[in-house]
């Protein structure tokens, strides 16, 4: 809980989980010709690797990363709040599963920093609202965290001094934590489907003592529900693998 963002042990302890930031990605459809979104197969390749895909640093990313702690002395001088720091905070029950607020306040609060362009910070501080693209984010870390509000701070420090910082608090009780829960346990079931149909692909493999190259992997259905199923092509033959997930 502890560990420093950004450092070594944080990326490794978030390899293969879906987290905060991740989490808006995982209802999206796959892409033809794609098995999963393309969020299930990072995660599913992080799992079966141990290893992070890397995500490159845009200069806004950079931007943002920099100008955090400018942020939260300023959130701290503008509330009276003190912000401890933390790492990933693995949900309680659901497993693969974690948030990394940006801090925490008391007992009962966390911080979200973002430190957007001048124009997009001042929409913020026009409509009093928090852009709806963190929601999800914010959602599922306090599904993590078990507190009950989030003060989304939206920060830009080329703004002259009244108007660098607007704090909107969120409180988990008008979010869909249970929605979100849901929506994270249904993306580990299909992961889970796919890292079986791989299983099924190496002992069918195994079985028929077939060399590399000699067996083409060519069709996927998944019916949304418990069943997946998956078809192998041996020359001319076709061996179907049908899985069933247990409850």
């Amino acid at each position: 809980m502890n560990i420093l963002q950004r450092s070594d042990d944080w990326h490794a302890d978030r390899c293969g989980k879906v987290t905060a930031s991740r989490v808006k990605d995982i209802d999206a459809k796959p892409k033809t010709g794609k098995a999963l979104n393309a969020l299930g197969l990072t995660i599913l390749t992080e799992r079966l690797t141990g290893v992070q895909e890397e995500t490159p640093t845009t200069k806004a990313m950079q931007w943002g990363i920099d100008q955090e702690p400018y942020a939260v002395a300023a959130y701290e001088n503008d509330t009276g709040n003190f912000v401890i720091s933390t790492g990933l905070i693995d949900h309680p029950s659901i497993e693969n599963c974690g948030a990394s607020p940006d801090g925490l306040v008391g007992k009962d609060g966390q911080i979200e920093v973002k430190c957007p362009t001048p124009s997009v910070h001042l929409n913020t501080l026009l409509l009093q609202e928090v852009p709806s693209e963190y929601l999800p984010q914010i959602t599922l870390q306090l599904a993590c965290t078990r507190r009950e509000w989030c003060d989304f701070v939206s920060y830009c420090p080329l703004l002259p001094e009244h108007l660098k910082i607007v704090v909107i608090r969120v409180f988990a009780k008008d979010l869909d934590i249970a929605g979100i829960e849901m929506a994270v346990i249904k993306f580990n079931q299909i992961i889970f489907k796919a890292m079986q149909g791989l299983e099924f692909l190496k002992a069918n493999h195994e079985l028929m003592g077939l060399e590399n190259g000699q067996m083409e992997f060519f069709n996927w259905t998944d019916d949304g529900k418990k069943n997946i199923t998956a078809d192998f092509k041996f020359g001319k033959d076709v061996i179907r693998s049908e899985v069933t997930e247990e409850d």
